[in-house]
């Protein structure tokens, strides 16, 4: 049995890879790249993490790999880093390294471990994922983490992900920087996890995205959004989350969501405000999308101050890119696509990147100039779906 000082994060990799691959989101928002600054920011290629801060000219292989553990045998589940300097990174390796090939498969079990930086990744502590006991069946389920967000230096959540048609999950939270974790109260979803406050979160169900449930009082209780779609939307009443709220320094948060309704009907990407916490929303956009799209579509987004950036090209060979004013109470024509474009994620109006089909684009002029980032090291900028995570905040 597990617990929080005994037999750490050791799972089975048959569950690992059965529920990471039913977690994959045709397309993902922002989430292997992350521009942090004007020009620093980082990009996960493979098992690699890469940095930068001279908005993409060179890169550092920053890749958290313990000591006595062989590179090759790391690998990267999730990444977040709060500023330009502090970060965490959730890891993963088999308990069994250094024993034969027969061995090794008839125990193939990993290790989670919780990397924290506090100088870009130049140095990392290592801290093993640690947990009460789980109940042997849902031991048997454990996948991995889905999702992982700090609110501050200490105080951190991690969505886990279990084996299941309905992608169920719990939540861990940290209130030491990620050296230990506790099972807190959970809507029993795994996806994308935000926290504005330690008391106010949200977790967006990875079992199509058509569910947010949202907590006001420190995860004591959940209870499941429901919005009223604006009458623009017309009969495309299905909604999909797009990613947890997105909250700007004033304190406003905004919420996107796409709707879509049966063959034929025209769907829209609508964005809502709140200025109390999320406790109340009202939709402030509504923009036609370019084409028709099922339910489930993600569109790659950023939005910074109280602007929406959104990616405009119908092919990967035609990228654009615009900027969405979301308090100006007035109709846009800007049509939101998703072809080409996997995320966009913009540190200021001006300062953004864009990731695309094996292309990394780089922008400070808010996408009227999109330029290939032409990383050295024969970096390639893979698009690997994952669980939703929020946007630029």
């Amino acid at each position: 049995m597990q617990t929080s000082r005994g037999l750490l994060g050791v799972v089975s990799w048959a569950a690992v890879i059965l529920v990471l691959f039913s977690l994959l989101p045709t397309e993902a928002a922002a989430g292997e790249i992350k521009l942090l600054s004007s020009d620093t920011g980082w990009a996960a290629s493979g098992n690699t993490l890469y940095w930068t801060r001279d908005g993409g000219d060179q890169w550092t292989d920053i890749t958290p790999v313990p000591s006595g553990i062989p590179r090759a045998a790391v690998t990267l589940q999730l990444q977040f880093f709060r500023d330009t300097a502090e970060g965490w990174s959730v890891i993963s390796y088999r308990e069994n390294i250094g024993v034969g090939p027969l061995e090794a498969a008839r125990n193939p079990r990993a290790v989670y471990s919780v990397a924290h930086t506090l100088n870009s990744g130049n140095s990392w502590s290592f801290m093993p994922l640690s947990y009460a006991a789980l109940p042997e069946t849902l031991q048997d389920a454990f996948a991995g983490p889905a999702a992982i967000y700090f609110l501050d230096s200490l105080h951190g959540w991690m969505n886990v992900a279990f084996a299941g048609n309905l992608r169920p999950g719990k939540l861990l939270a940290t209130r030491d920087g990620g050296r230990t974790w506790e099972w807190v109260n959970s809507p029993g979803v795994s996806g994308a996890t935000f926290f504005h406050s330690l008391q106010d979160g949200w977790v967006v169900s990875n079992a199509g995205g058509d569910q947010l449930y949202v907590t006001h009082d420190g995860c004591r209780t959940w209870q499941e959004v429901s919005l009223s779609p604006p009458a623009q939307v017309g009969a495309a009443i299905y909604p999909t989350f797009q990613t947890p709220p997105v909250f700007n320094d004033q304190g406003r948060g905004f919420l996107v969501v796409h709707y879509s309704g049966q063959p034929e009907v025209p769907t829209k990407l609508v964005v809502y405000s709140t200025i109390d916490n999320g406790k109340t929303w009202q939709p402030v956009k509504v923009l036609v999308e370019a084409g028709e799209h099922t339910r489930a579509a993600t569109f790659p987004f950023s939005i910074v101050d109280s602007a929406m950036i959104v990616s405009t090209g119908l092919s990967a060979s035609n990228i654009t890119v615009a900027s969405v004013p979301l308090l100006d109470g007035r109709s846009s024509v800007v049509h939101p696509s998703d072809r080409g474009v996997f995320a966009l994620t913009f540190a200021s109006p001006n300062d953004g990147w864009v990731q695309a089909e094996g292309r990394l684009l780089i922008t400070h002029d808010g996408g009227v100039t999109l330029n290939d980032v032409r990383p050295r090291r024969g970096i390639t900028v893979e698009h690997r779906p994952r669980p939703r995570t929020p946007a630029t905040y």
